[in-house]
């Protein structure tokens, strides 16, 4: 089942607090401590994927200047499984973007080499704002969250802070429907 957190402006209206019945479903402690332990690994994974775009240049420089030669698909190679060590180490954890900048840095690689240019420029694009966020994902670990199950609509949460996780298989979530939502910890009244 698909699901994706509903971002966006929180309403002024929420349900009184003590009032509405919830379930605790879980946390993203997991989520923390794998982002404290991955960090380093994130830094040094960075750095590798900038050293091989470094080591890049001149291989491509000669590629278009002689045509293929033996480094050029040796370069592929190291793109390509910088690519999957990134999905290996951070694909869907809290450091995923750094999973997506090595990926884009292995595209950008190829379309450069193939000579078409628009999606290059676009791969480029991508690689640089993907890099900048993975950088902000080491930065900053994810905010303690909790996720509930209560009552509740978009936009008008069971507690002031929550955001409704969406089945993105649903069309609308139900208004009479229990809903899980992930919340700050401080919204959760203490029973």
């Amino acid at each position: 089942m698909k699901r994706a957190i509903v971002f966006g402006v929180l309403c002024a209206s929420f349900t009184a607090s003590a009032a509405v019945p919830f379930t605790v479903m879980g946390n993203n402690s997991a989520a923390i401590a794998a982002h404290a332990t991955s960090k380093a690994s994130a830094r040094s994974f960075v750095e590798e994927v900038l050293a091989e775009n470094k080591r890049a240049e001149p291989i491509l420089t000669q590629y278009r200047a002689s045509g293929l030669y033996p480094a050029v698909p040796q370069q592929g190679k190291r793109y390509f499984e910088l690519a999957a060590k990134g999905r290996a180490l951070f694909e869907g954890g809290p450091l995923d973007q750094c999973n997506v900048f090595g990926s884009m840095a292995s595209e950008y690689w190829q379309f450069r080499r193939e000579g078409n240019q628009q999606a290059a420029k676009d791969f480029g694009v991508m690689m640089r704002t993907s890099l900048r966020e993975c950088r902000d994902q080491i930065a900053h670990p994810p905010a303690p969250t909790v996720t509930i199950r209560a009552p509740g609509e978009l936009g008008k949460p069971p507690f002031k802070g929550c955001l409704l996780i969406m089945d993105v298989t649903t069309a609308k979530p139900s208004p009479t429907a229990t809903h899980e939502w992930t919340c700050p910890p401080a919204a959760i009244p203490v029973r």
